[in-house]
């Protein structure tokens, strides 16, 4: 299948004509930027195949924004020799025509022939699914699927297979898969198809084999645990007599008696030793006492002499200070009338700076409402002027973008009547003198020319009359649009208030004119008053209010103090530049003169302060030292205090007695318990306590766990346990025998089912043979030394490929997008031989496919495309020229392929 042309009509962005042909048996390549048309060509030809003529659901295909359109598609192919002409329209003009060689076909019955010629079905309602597209949908490759491969081969399966069957034979059978299907039926009642678990009775028969086993292993279980039992029962007969035997009780009850009387003696002298030690450090302790109260009267002596001695040193202190105090006060007073009479000094100046200042002040104030009152004036002035330009310019305002809208009206106009006057007929005529003829409503005589626009009678006197039509077809349509025109131009001139377009631009530019002007003067205006006018006027009326409460402060200062230069020409008017600074000079003097003689105020202050505060504290402390010499002088010679000292001498000399008669008494007792260690007598005791508890607890749990086992071994016995396990035997082998039958056949039936799916494979492969075959001549180049295999639905499925000294296989899934969309063409292009060598027609489409190759992958490929395009036609749509630049093919850009109408 060799496709000719392609028209369109109305069709998506081509809301005309637009045509493409020329196209060649081979390659053909269209480049073009995003949104050239590439796409929409594409979207034609599937369109054009694929819908029916009669859907209702193919609003998509009209140009944007322009309803009650007709989609129209015309196609021009061979065929096997034939020739074929497709023209479908859609929508507005629903339309099919089918022609073959001459012989034409419409509507539904010609839809009918591409099924059949093409191998794809219509969509029953709706518009077409890619499930109903069959071999086109998997040739034809839309923008961003070429990596999709399984999808379009499962929609063309069916043709596929009956292809390769054609080709290699019958080589399935259907009562083969039957017998398969039934083999693996009666396998699954016995396993589970997924993971073979037992199923059914071959599960129920395992099922009761465990029971069985497990019941018999109890029985077995409970045998031998009686046996053990009657074992451990004879030994702990044996060992309840051996205990009596040796009396083990006795002698661990006498152990524990004589280690407690020991431990009881050690503890009655380990006691005594403690309350020796307690007494001993009770005396040494109150001898200690005795001692330092001895001390500290020998200590309170020695302190009344050294109290004595700090008071003279500090009544001679006081002296001095109070001395230094009365010269301190003599100074600061001094300092303070300096201090004030400066002060006076000081603030006299600071009248006279600040009086400066304020006449300063004024003058400045009123020449800046002197240069004020001159520039509102000027503002005033300027503002009018403005007002008046304002005036103008409304008077004679027009709509630039209206005037804009007249000048084109008008040029249309002027195109529609060169249109008319070429199109319309042109009637030449020349009459004798003093004749005249009347045509239609006009009266013509002489030489002239008439041009012909619409159906006009000639009369022709004392003859008859001549109807003169326009041949033009398009006449009558240029005419209402010349009428339709005129009427908006009269409308235009009517909204503008002007009689002719040449009025209307010279009124436009006065009106710009004066708009400059305007602007100027505005723009002079801002300039002058950024504010407004209003501002300045509030600006002046408080500069005025300034120097108002500038004469008040001047009227409020006292001039008394000042020379009579300072009071000379209390207007103001007088330069007091040159004065100022010397006023500054002065008072600036006298300020560091002041603040000199309040630091050195402030630090006399503090050292009399510091004086006084030294003074104080040396006057409280003699006071203090005078109290505390008196209350000890009458501590010492109180007779309590010599009673007391005599009495501590006296008990020091008995308590030195007391402590040598506890330490030799002490000496003994250690001697006596020196080689016995009380924690060694505490643990035998404790240790053969404990001895003594745990033979109890063993004899005990001996006599229980006899009890026990012969109640135990009692039960046991009644059980017949023996019997039991003969009863069951029988069945255990009958149910092993059941379950190895089940296995057995399970065998038999994987096996068979195993051939059979064995020998399948070897039909499908054989069936597969001739793709393969195919795919493998383009893999070849692609992939070297790589394999391609198909599923049983012929859609490749896994890629394998040499590595180093193996083989990895992957799935195709797992590749990446490049990769994938590289074997989706190849595979394609397989298919296309497959079915070109039946008569099948092929077409392939490649939109924009391919992108993701890098620059060798994509060699490799347009060395495919290449080969692939001797055998049929190959569409290549991409918007990357320069990845296709080595094609060997002449590229046609998008805007190289002219509508009709441009043309004729």
């Amino acid at each position: 299948m060799e496709l000719q042309s392609l028209t369109l009509s109305e069709f998506k962005r081509f809301s005309h004509t637009f045509t493409v042909d020329h196209l060649t048996p081979g390659l053909n390549l269209f480049v073009g930027p995003n949104e050239a048309g590439k796409s929409t060509l594409v979207t034609a030809i599937r369109s054009a195949f694929f819908e029916r003529y009669r859907s209702s659901k193919l609003e998509y295909l009209q140009p944007w924004q322009q309803g009650n359109t007709a989609p129209t598609v015309d196609i021009r192919f061979t065929h096997e020799g034939k020739q074929y002409r497709l023209l479908k329209s859609f929508m507005a003009k629903k339309r099919c025509v089918l022609t073959i060689d001459g012989t034409t076909y419409e509507g539904d019955d010609a839809e009918q022939r591409l099924e059949s010629l093409l191998g794809f079905t219509y969509a029953a309602k709706g518009n077409s699914k890619p499930a109903q597209q069959g071999i086109p949908g998997l040739l034809w490759i839309q923008q961003g699927e070429a990596q999709d491969i399984a999808a379009p081969v499962s929609h063309a399966s069916d043709r596929i297979r009956s292809v390769l069957e054609s080709m290699v034979g019958e080589v399935s059978s259907s009562s083969g898969d039957q017998l398969i299907q039934q083999v693996e039926n009666l396998r699954n009642e016995l396993v589970t198809p997924a993971n073979r678990k037992p199923r059914g009775e071959y599960a129920q028969a395992l099922s009761e084999k465990a029971s069985l086993t497990d019941e018999i292993a109890a029985l077995k279980a409970q045998i031998t645990a009686y046996e053990s039992y009657v074992d451990e029962l004879a030994r702990l007969h044996n060992d309840i007599r051996a205990d009596e035997q040796e009396d083990r009780q006795g002698q661990l009850t006498r152990q524990l008696n004589e280690a407690e009387t020991k431990l009881a003696d050690v503890q009655r002298q380990q006691r005594e030793l403690d309350e020796q030690h307690q007494q001993l450090a009770q005396r040494k302790q109150r001898h200690s006492e005795v001692i330092e109260q001895l001390l500290a009267h020998d200590n309170d002596v020695r302190e009344q002499q050294q109290r004595q001695q700090v008071l003279e040193e500090k009544q001679a202190t006081l002296t001095a200070q109070d001395t230094a105090r009365i010269k301190l006060e003599e100074h600061v007073q001094s300092l303070k009338e300096a201090l004030k009479k400066q002060r006076h000094s000081l603030v006299s100046a600071r009248n006279k700076e600040r009086w400066q200042s304020l006449r300063q002040q004024q003058a400045q104030t009123k020449q800046q409402i002197s240069q004020l009152e001159n520039r509102i004036s000027t503002v005033e002035k300027a503002q009018k002027a403005l007002k008046a330009l304002e005036a103008k310019l409304y008077k004679v305002a027009i709509d630039a973008n209206a005037v804009n809208q007249l000048e084109s009206a008008q040029q249309q106009l002027t195109h529609l009547t060169i249109q008319l006057n070429s199109k319309a007929p042109l009637l030449t005529y020349r009459l004798n003198e003093g004749q005249r003829l009347t045509l239609g409503n006009t009266t013509i005589e002489g030489a002239g020319q008439y041009r012909l626009l619409d159906t006009e009678t000639l009369v022709l006197p004392d003859i008859g009359e001549i109807t003169l039509t326009p041949g033009n077809s398009d006449l009558d349509s240029l005419v209402d649009q010349k009428q339709a025109q005129e009427a908006q131009v009269g409308t235009l001139l009517e909204t503008l208030g002007v009689t002719s377009l040449e009025d209307a631009k010279k009124r436009l530019d006065d009106y710009r004119e004066l708009e400059r002007e305007t602007f100027h003067a505005r723009t002079r205006l801002e300039a002058q008053a950024p504010e407004g006018l209003d501002a300045l006027k509030t600006t002046h009326l408080q500069l005025q209010h300034e120097a108002d409460t500038l004469q008040q402060q001047l009227s409020a200062i006292d001039t008394s103090d000042f020379e009579t230069s300072d009071k000379a020409n209390p207007s103001g008017n007088d330069d007091t530049t040159n004065q100022l600074p010397v006023a500054a000079t002065d008072i600036h003097t006298l300020e560091q003169e002041e603040a000199s003689l309040k630091t050195r105020l402030d630090e006399k202050n503090t050292l009399l302060h510091q004086a006084q505060v030294a003074l104080e504290g040396t006057t409280a402390t003699v006071q203090i030292l005078q109290a505390e010499l008196e209350r000890a002088q009458q501590k010492l010679a109180s007779e309590e205090r010599v009673t007391r000292q005599r009495e501590l001498s006296t008990a020091s000399v008995s308590l030195k007695a007391e402590i040598t008669t506890y330490e030799k008494h002490l000496a003994t007792l250690q001697t006596e318990l020196k080689d016995v260690n009380p924690s060694l007598l505490e643990q035998d005791v404790q240790r053969l306590n404990q001895s003594l508890q745990h033979f109890l607890q063993a004899q005990q749990d001996r006599k229980n766990r006899q009890i026990k086992l012969e109640t135990l071994l009692e039960n046991l016995g009644a059980q017949g346990l023996e019997e039991q396990v003969a009863h069951l035997a029988p069945k255990q082998a009958q149910a092993s025998q059941r379950c190895e039958e089940f296995k057995r056949r399970e065998a038999a039936l994987n096996l068979l089912l195993g051939k059979l799916q064995s020998k399948r494979q070897q039909l499908v492969q054989q069936l597969q043979a001739p793709l393969l075959e195919k795919i493998n001549h383009y893999l070849r180049l692609l992939f070297p030394e790589a394999q391609l295999t198909l599923n049983e639905q012929l859609i490749p499925q896994a890629l394998k490929r040499l590595q180093g000294q193996g083989e990895s296989a992957g799935d195709i899934e797992q590749l990446s997008f490049g990769a994938r969309e590289q074997l989706g063409v190849i595979s394609r292009l397989a298919y296309a031989d497959l079915l070109k060598a039946s008569g099948h027609p092929t077409l392939l489409i490649l939109d924009d496919a391919l992108v993701n190759a890098d620059s060798e992958r994509l060699t490799q490929m347009k060395r495919i495309l290449y080969d692939a395009s001797s055998r049929h036609q190959i569409l290549i749509f991409s918007c990357h020229p320069a990845y296709w630049n080595d094609l060997g093919v002449e590229a046609r850009t998008m805007a190289s392929l002219t509508p009709l109408e441009e043309k004729i």
